[in-house]
């Protein structure tokens, strides 16, 4: 570039009206330059540079690893970026995150974007983030606000951006969540320590149909056993046969595997002084479930019936348990 304005800054040109001539090898020597530095290379800064960089991320090709990403931004606009650049890129990907407009897999590009600019440009990153985080939490509407906390969560050690006004309101969000954010936005809040035990208190409060919403959603089984100490807890005071059945059959059997044995106890106790339990239709359904699920053998269902008190379900429950608990008996 500095050659094309050189040259046509040359002395040889005796005055304004005289045409540039330069020779032919010279003229294809500035094409060569103009398209090489003008319109080959991505632009990198400003407005261009913002718009290049989100067309790359919104392509369904570009990474969801951050490393994956640090790769593919090693060339273009990132490469050597103004702090100018980084800092409004950093803006852009967090309002963009915070908008309801991106699909999941939408969702883990700007992620991986996002975390890959602040891994590469550490420090100008952390500054805006520090600077700009509280103010874009406080412009969310009510029913975008849960985006937040998923931010918070999904964009790693943010949470020490957030000002303590910022913070009792997503526990606040937490805490009161509609019953149409809780899948996914509880399950993500029952994984953040710091919003765990807002999460606690939402998911104590959850209704029956939401807990089996949270259990098919819950495919990589985080929050099993909290659910399964909740639905043990209302079994345990199940008041009629409907409450027992619709928890045993919707809550407790299809976590059966995830059984721990206090629960499996606990299950018993619940048969043994609760009448409205032990007389429902579903309670023999819970106790077949947890042999099936090989948590017990059937002997030692047969154990547990009987110290218990529950015996006269052994005939209906295992009918070949009974069988095997009397083969133990015969002498050789």
């Amino acid at each position: 570039m500095w050659r094309i304005i050189r040259d046509t800054n040359h002395p040889s040109m005796n005055s304004i009206e005289d045409i540039y001539q330069p020779s032919a090898e010279l003229a294809r020597y500035h094409l060569r330059n103009a398209v090489s530095y003008l319109l080959q290379r991505p632009p990198v800064q400003g407005k261009a540079a913002i718009d290049w960089l989100l067309n790359e991320i919104n392509s369904v090709y570009f990474p969801i690893t951050v490393e994956a990403a640090i790769t593919s931004f090693a060339t273009g606009p990132l490469s050597r970026p103004t702090d100018s650049l980084v800092r409004n890129f950093i803006i852009v990907l967090t309002k963009s995150l915070l908008s309801g407009d991106l699909d999941e897999l939408s969702e883990r590009r700007y992620i991986a974007a996002i975390e890959a600019v602040r891994r590469v440009h550490r420090p100008i990153s952390e500054q805006v983030l520090a600077a700009r985080l509280n103010d874009i939490f406080r412009g969310l509407p009510d029913n975008r606000f849960g985006l937040s906390m998923r931010f918070l969560f999904f964009v790693q050690d943010t949470w020490q951006y957030v000002s303590d006004e910022v913070r009792i309101r997503i526990n606040r969000y937490v805490t009161d969540m509609p019953d149409e954010d809780i899948v996914p936005n509880l399950l993500v809040a029952l994984q953040k320590n710091e919003l765990h035990a807002a999460g606690r208190t939402r998911l104590n409060a959850a209704s029956i149909s939401d807990l089996t919403k949270l259990i098919s959603a819950n495919t990589e089984g985080h929050l099993v056993h909290e659910i399964l100490d909740i639905a043990i807890s209302r079994y345990e005071g199940a008041r009629n046969y409907y409450a027992a059945n619709e928890i045993g059959r919707e809550l407790i059997v299809p976590l059966a595997m995830s059984l721990s044995s206090a629960q499996i106890e606990r299950i018993m106790v619940a048969g043994q002084s609760n009448s409205q339990v032990r007389g429902s239709n579903a309670y023999i359904t819970v106790l077949t479930s947890i042999v099936e699920s090989g948590k017990v053998s059937a002997k030692e269902m047969v154990e547990l019936l009987n110290k218990y008190g529950l015996g006269l379900y052994t005939d209906i429950i295992l009918p070949q348990a009974k069988v095997m608990q009397d083969e133990d008996k015969v002498p050789l």
